[in-house]
Order: structure tokens, then sequence, then C-alpha cells
């Protein structure tokens, strides 16, 4: 994903709905394309989310210009500038959640997996 425009640190660069799937679903979920386009969701990371608008389609890395944060109670995925962001630039996020973590990223087939339990 590539700003379209400029964007200070702190600014909101998207809010897009989320959809929720429930614990019990996530199996299900594992063998399809879906998987990979999906965040860690709920108060205790049991559920996941497939974040629409352009939410899902954001690269990785360790020295992103972006975090997304999550409003549970809103069904909500925000993203945030964490820097500032010029326009062409690519808006990268790290898909551990917090911008300083450098748990490796762990990547089976197409997919990723988390490496923290």
């Amino acid at each position: 994903m590539f700003a379209l425009r400029a964007f200070g640190a702190d600014d909101i660069i998207e809010r897009a709905h989320v959809v929720v799937i429930p614990a019990e679903q996530i199996l299900h979920l594992e063998p399809t394309v879906l998987d990979s386009y999906c965040y860690r969701w709920g108060e205790q990371d049991q559920e996941l989310a497939i974040v629409l608008g352009t939410g899902s389609l954001y690269n990785h890395s360790f020295a992103p210009n972006a975090r997304y944060q999550r409003r549970t109670g809103e069904l909500v995925m925000e993203f945030v500038a964490t820097r500032a962001i010029e326009s062409g630039d690519e808006i990268l996020i790290n898909y551990n959640g917090q911008v300083d973590d450098l748990t490796p990223i762990v990547f089976e087939g197409d997919a990723w997996r988390w490496s923290k339990s």
C-alpha cells in the first residue's frame, strides 16, 4: 500500500471495519487463502479478524512508518502514522503489533504465523 497523500506523525491513515472470525472457526480458515490476511483479535487474542478496506494489505517491516490499533468495541482497526509519510511512500506496519517488537515472523508457505504463543 502506498500513500496517496502525505501524513504527519499520529495522523490516522485508515479506519477499517473488521469481520471477526470466532475462535471455534479458526481451524476452518487456516487452509484457505484468507488465513494470510488475518489479524489477532479479541480481548485475549483468541479470535481473528479480516480487516476490510485496505487494512489486510499492508506489508510488514521491522522499521515501520505506521502502526495498527485494534478498536475491539467498535469492530474497527485504525492504522496510524508513526512518523511523517510522504505521498508515494509505502505504508509499512510491524505484524507483531508493536512498532519496536523484533520477534521473528514465521512464514509457512504463503501464510505468516506469529512466533509468539
